[in-house]
């Protein structure tokens, strides 16, 4: 059984693509798990210790979750964003494809 429900992901503009992928590249990254459940797992998350760019991002995208992420040995605490629905991942990726190396590797990594 499939089981595949649409995008929550919004149509953004290209100043906000260009930023999202932006920030993916720098402060994010991209997962591929290769598996034969449902072809695999797919996630994008980026984080950050200002809540204010996570909040942007979750705007920008209008997908994803957001979770605090308590400081561990010497480092801050931070605000981790993330996509973990497959369609929702494949959507956002493409949109930013353009503007995300990291973007277009997981785009080439799913169509194989």
């Amino acid at each position: 059984m499939n089981h595949t429900f649409p995008s929550s992901v919004r149509e953004m503009s290209v100043d906000q693509r260009a930023w999202v992928g932006s920030f993916i590249d720098a402060e994010g990254c991209v997962v591929h798990h290769h598996g034969t459940r449902y072809g695999g797992h797919l996630a994008i998350e980026a984080s950050n210790t200002e809540i204010e760019l996570i909040s942007a991002l979750l705007r920008a995208v209008g997908a994803g979750a957001v979770y605090y992420r308590l400081p561990r040995n010497r480092s801050k605490p931070q605000w981790r964003w993330y996509v973990h629905r497959k369609e929702d991942a494949l959507a956002l990726a493409r949109q930013c494809a353009p503007y995300s190396l990291k973007c277009q590797r997981l785009l080439q990594e799913s169509a194989k």
